[in-house]
């Protein structure tokens, strides 16, 4: 295997039309340098899913109909290894909203209780 890094075209043109540089500057701009040392960083540091995050991966696979063979699993990594993860409530706050279609001063001032003292 060599070691030359290639980045992918479509990968240099988004970042390119995010930042707002013109397309022919695509092969001699910084950016070109700045994603090779990131693909590059990657490449050498590859990024490989806990258990709580390929559980729930699988589990989606699933239900989507996809089988969870090492070549689908392989592109859904890639597909969800950059994604933030999705911010949940704390458990400590879900039963006091759960069903709730008002809220007295005192249904707040509890939530907001139990929110502070939820783990961060």
């Amino acid at each position: 295997m060599s070691g030359k890094i290639v980045v992918p075209d479509g990968m240099l043109t988004a970042a390119m039309q995010a930042i707002g540089i013109p397309e022919q500057y695509k092969q001699t701009h910084q950016v070109n340098k700045a994603l090779e040392a990131a693909l590059r960083w990657l490449s050498e540091n590859p990024i490989v899913p806990t258990l709580d995050k390929f559980g729930p991966m699988q589990i989606d696979m699933r239900r989507s109909g996809l089988e969870c063979t090492p070549w689908n699993v392989a592109i859904e990594w890639q597909r969800r290894m950059f994604l933030a993860p999705e911010e949940t409530l704390p458990s400590e706050l879900i039963d006091i909203i759960h069903g709730k279609n008002e809220w007295s001063p005192a249904d707040i001032l509890e939530a907001y209780r139990r929110g502070q003292k939820a783990p961060k």
